[in-house]
């Protein structure tokens, strides 16, 4: 009899309609017997994304030390990169011990409640993902809609996408979420979409779509955005106004605008600052705030990207353009007069 638990213990089952992935805290660890929970680390993380805007996945990175799992499971989806140092990693299968080298980049994937059991004396550096079973439940009835996923377990291999994934996030984290929530929901939807693709027990012919939105969609979804730049606006908010699953609306909103929605929504808030730098007395701080940036760098950061200088140099260019402009309009007035 199989030890595997199924969603519905933990109140995750999917079903018709995917269900919106909630926020959680510390991944944790579920005994296989006693059914007892704990956190899925025994020592604190030197990286984390806990109290970051996104939601439905965590991001957290380890220093070296030993990792002893016995017959438990996760509750969420783990996807673990090793960073810059190999380990060595025991794991216990069917009463078979076997023993994986880790190199450097390698990736492992230990899905949602399905027991595990590794030994590893020192792990050095490495990543976690934990995704919230529903949000890869999601790309599973985006691609394949398959009655019940599973994912199967990987040790130790070579995924250069899932690897610059899993990197992407960590960078977002140090960078204090310059790209806001849609960035690293994006990133966290492409993997959860990459894992369904190519390790999902069940695989079926993924279906392709052969236009972009429609006009009408497309207009409330830009108009949406303009109305509410200054606001928080995430993946999934947009899909419900274009009445579409967040991984169907983030394509078909590429193929009709040529980037993707954070991209746009991105584009869009600097080319408002732009807007208020040349039009209006608020200072650049209060321009970010009212065009969506969480502070006055990220806008600096995303301003400079765009445009190649910053927000408060291209005021002063501005208006240094503008003075130089003003004797030469008042002397062409003056002769004019007098002519």
């Amino acid at each position: 009899m199989s030890n595997t638990m199924s969603y519905e213990e933990f109140s995750v089952a999917p079903t018709s309609e995917p269900q919106p992935a909630a926020r959680f805290s510390t991944p944790t660890l579920v005994d296989s017997v006693t059914r007892r929970t704990r956190p899925h680390m025994t020592r604190p993380a030197v990286l984390s994304s806990q109290g970051a805007p996104w939601s439905g996945f965590t991001v957290e990175q380890f220093a070296g030390g030993p990792v002893d799992v016995t017959d438990e499971s996760p509750l969420h989806h783990h996807v673990v990169v090793q960073l810059d140092r190999p380990t060595s990693m025991e794991q216990r299968v069917e009463g078979q011990t076997h023993t994986f080298h880790v190199p450097p980049g390698g990736v492992s994937l230990f899905p949602a409640l399905q027991p595990v059991t590794v030994r590893n004396r020192d792990t050095r550096d490495f990543l976690v993902v934990a995704l919230d079973p529903r949000l890869v439940i999601r790309a599973a009835h985006e691609v394949v809609q398959p009655e019940r996923l599973e994912l199967r377990s990987q040790i130790a291999i070579d995924d250069p996408l899932v690897r610059g994934l899993a990197l992407a996030l960590r960078a977002e984290i140090q960078s204090g979420y310059a790209g806001g929530r849609w960035y690293g929901e994006s990133l966290a939807h492409t993997l959860a979409l990459h894992l369904v693709r190519h390790y999902a027990s069940v695989q079926q012919s993924v279906r392709e779509d052969s236009g972009g939105l429609g006009r009408r969609p497309l207009r409330l979804v830009l108009d949406y955005i303009q109305e509410h730049l200054a606001e928080e606006i995430s993946l999934e908010t947009l899909a419900g106004v274009a009445g579409l699953s967040p991984f169907h609306f983030a394509r078909l909103f590429k193929r009709s605008v040529g980037t993707a929605p954070h991209q746009y929504l991105i584009r869009r808030r600097v080319e408002r600052a732009k807007e208020l730098l040349l039009t209006t007395h608020t200072e650049i701080s209060e321009i970010a705030a009212q065009v969506g940036f969480c502070d006055q760098s990220h806008l600096t950061s995303h301003f400079k990207r765009t445009y190649g200088i910053a927000p408060g140099a291209f005021l002063r260019s501005s208006t240094a353009r503008i003075n130089d402009a003003r004797p030469a309009l008042h002397h062409g007035a003056v002769t004019a007069t007098t002519a």
